[in-house]
């Protein structure tokens, strides 16, 4: 069976979500790593955060286009696979010289986990306000 977020077998999925704590208001931020190509390979690094400490991050809000339509990011050194749509927007927002933080539902929210996906969508109201930026990307 594949999932439908990702278009993968689950079993296939080398990477894997720590779980956060509710209680804390916690949510992950993506910290994408410099690079001063265009089209080097995307890396960066999944940060736990609190919303109660304010962390500075921009929202990225995009449309997840096709499911067949994947690529790969290093994330804390792990492969998970991204959409294209994703791909191109992380590319474009890729700084050259320091981490961009971003929030990225489908990424940075368990899109499995029924639980956590809940939780979080709580949340999205304060997430967004709490954004220095949101950007959209079509």
């Amino acid at each position: 069976m594949r999932n439908s977020f990702f278009g993968l077998k689950p079993s296939a999925w080398p990477w894997r979500y720590q779980p956060l704590d509710s209680q804390q208001k916690q949510i992950r931020i993506l910290s994408l790593a410099p690079h001063r190509q265009k089209l080097s390979p995307l890396a960066g690094d999944l940060l736990t955060v609190s919303l109660l400490d304010k962390p500075r991050y921009d929202a990225l809000s995009y449309a997840w286009g096709d499911v067949e339509s994947s690529l790969a990011l290093t994330l804390n050194g792990s492969r998970l696979h991204i959409r294209r749509n994703l791909e191109n927007a992380l590319r474009h927002l890729r700084l050259p010289d320091e981490p961009r933080f971003l929030w990225i539902d489908a990424l940075c929210i368990n899109q499995t986990d029924i639980g956590e996906r809940s939780h979080q969508v709580q949340l999205m109201g304060e997430i967004y306000s709490q954004a220095t930026t949101v950007r959209a990307w079509i």
